[in-house]
């Protein structure tokens, strides 16, 4: 355990040992207050969804707190929570010394922002530990849980009209979100009601402060998680943006990009030492990548109340320049629910190589996509069933014409590493040398075009995204609608994978365009669908391998 992080739970153990020995002791006194922590009269009075669950509760207790954030982007934080999803934000070390094994998120976790009633929220790792099941789900107003027993015993809940049998517990944990200011703040209000047999009330008398302590650092933690990510970022602040940066795709993940962090501006430059020399001869998409790298600059400072004015800056005297993003002027930007969805995308989106599930992407969001991609300047043409099968076929020649080459093979295995290494394409670390040696001396191209013939058919979408022209600008256009099409499709589950053959191997390009029969020059070909199986995130260099540090 690094030492940082056995500092910090050391310091959970003693705070929140220190907070459950003060509460223990002073808990005749303490009760009535610690049960309406930060509540009003108005809030501990009114009645909240998931009441009527325990008509006539012998235990309760309502606790609020105010967020400096949106319902919307709460409830992110809020519906993740379980032992098995995003933790509980309280104090873990106290909770795992019992066991529990949980592990609190800094992030909103895009695989944990859909309950269903009749789902199970998990306490602890061990079936010992009691669950919840979600009783009802109205996003982002309400949650309402009910205590089900143990996760290898789950007791269906029901509404308790009177007095339980002898041994019998029932409980709701209800969390309720109301707009403040505006909607621009959340007010959110926790209440748990509960009632039980014979002989249970001492046990319960003892667990009350003990809820407490954890359960008002878990508010806490919530508000912090979710405020985090809306102050005005300084300093070392740029270099987080950065790190947001360097999650944009690049081929063969090469990640080739960098960032000159100023006093009032970072610069983003193309760094020429990890290009592509045969799969990407004229470093076009090497450009497009710097221009999605770029672009997810852009909405991390937005996201963080900044208004960045963006300059492309590409020229002959200093090719490798490629923008200008000026931070100066202590501007705040109206961080909208677009800004939002894009920013909570950034995380989420993933590249795929494997096959998609049927579903068809909704076709308002199609429609929304080729306007974003519109808005930038670029195109973006929706490959029909027409013209499905004639771009298979450029995809696969070019899958064997690249695999013909051994230049080209030789570049793809050097590229090909550890899942532990921090860019490149990961395979498992015992089968590097064996996959490295196949592809140099092998040609795979026959099974290869195979394959990507059978993807780029069976895909729900199949686009291609291209420029009119075709300069240094134009490519960094290219990959600003990329980037801005792959968040907007991730916040809806949707992803991409990527069939450049054709936009790589010069001659089928112009083939390319004769098929689409319109003008311009393609720079990216992709399949949009939701993943069979969602990979893992890709690799990414630490911020420090990526930025230099000026004055200016």
């Amino acid at each position: 355990m690094p030492a940082r992080t056995r500092v910090a739970t050391v310091r959970e153990l003693l705070v929140g040992g220190a907070l459950i020995g003060a509460t223990l002791v002073g808990a005749p006194l303490l009760r009535s207050r610690y049960n309406r922590w930060g509540a009003t009269d108005d809030e501990v009075a009114r009645p909240l969804p998931g009441d009527e669950l325990v008509e006539r509760p012998k235990l309760g207790y309502t606790r609020a707190v105010t967020i400096d954030a949106p319902p919307e982007e709460v409830w992110s934080w809020l519906v993740q929570f379980g032992q098995d999803r995003g933790g509980f934000y309280s104090y873990d070390a106290l909770e795992n010394l019992v066991g529990c094994d949980i592990h609190s998120t800094d992030r909103v976790l895009q695989t944990h922002q859909h309950l269903v009633p009749g789902e199970v929220i998990r306490s602890g790792g061990r079936d010992r530990f009691p669950c919840w099941v979600v009783m009802e789900v109205d996003p982002p107003h309400s949650l309402v849980l009910q205590g089900a027993g143990t996760p290898a015993d789950v007791v269906v809940p029901e509404i308790v009209h009177g007095e339980p049998p002898g041994g019998y517990v029932a409980s709701t944990w209800q969390w309720h979100l109301e707009p403040v200011d505006g909607g621009g703040r959340t007010r959110l209000l926790v209440r748990q009601r509960c009632t039980y047999g014979h002989g249970q009330a001492v046990l319960w008398h003892l667990v009350e402060p003990l809820n407490f302590v954890m359960e008002r650092r878990m508010l806490l933690g919530l508000r912090e998680r979710a405020e985090a990510g809306r102050r005005p970022v300084q300093g070392t602040g740029r270099h987080e943006l950065v790190r947001v940066a360097t999650t944009a795709p690049s081929s063969h993940n090469t990640q080739p990009w960098r960032f000159v962090i100023g006093d009032d501006q970072v610069l983003v430059g193309a760094d020429r030492t990890r290009r592509l020399p045969v799969n990407d001869p004229d470093d076009r998409e090497l450009i497009i990548s710097c221009g999605a790298a770029a672009f997810t600059f852009e909405v991390a400072a937005r996201h963080a109340g900044l208004v960045p004015i963006v300059e492309r800056l590409p020229d002959g005297e200093k090719p490798d320049l490629l923008y200008r993003l000026s931070l100066s002027g202590g501007a705040v930007s109206d961080t909208g629910s677009d800004i939002e969805t894009l920013y909570r995308a950034v995380h989420a989106r993933r590249t795929t190589r494997g096959g998609f599930t049927d579903d068809q992407p909704a076709p308002e969001l199609l429609e929304k996509l080729a306007g974003i991609v519109a808005g930038h300047g670029a195109w973006l043409e929706l490959v029909d069933e027409r013209r499905r099968a004639p771009v298979a076929a450029l995809i696969a020649e070019g899958d064997r014409t690249q695999f013909a080459d051994p230049r080209w093979r030789h570049e793809l295995a050097s590229w090909l590493c550890a899942r532990r290494a921090d860019d490149g394409l990961a395979v498992p670390s015992l089968v590097v040398p064996v996959a490295r040696g196949v592809v140099r001396h092998l040609d795979l191209g026959r099974s290869a075009a195979r394959r990507d013939h059978h993807l780029a058919v069976a895909a729900p979408v199949l686009a291609v995204l291209g420029t009119t022209e075709d300069r240094v600008r134009d490519r960094l256009v290219a990959g600003e609608a990329l980037q801005h099409v792959l968040l907007a499709s991730a916040a809806h589950g949707v992803h991409a994978g990527y069939l450049n053959q054709p936009c790589q191997v010069p001659e089928l390009r112009p083939r390319l365009r004769e098929v689409l029969d319109r003008p311009g020059h393609p720079q990216v070909v992709l399949r949009l669908g939701r993943p069979t199986n969602p990979p893992a995130p890709a690799p990414r260099r630490p911020v420090e391998a990526v930025v230099d540090l000026v004055g200016t």
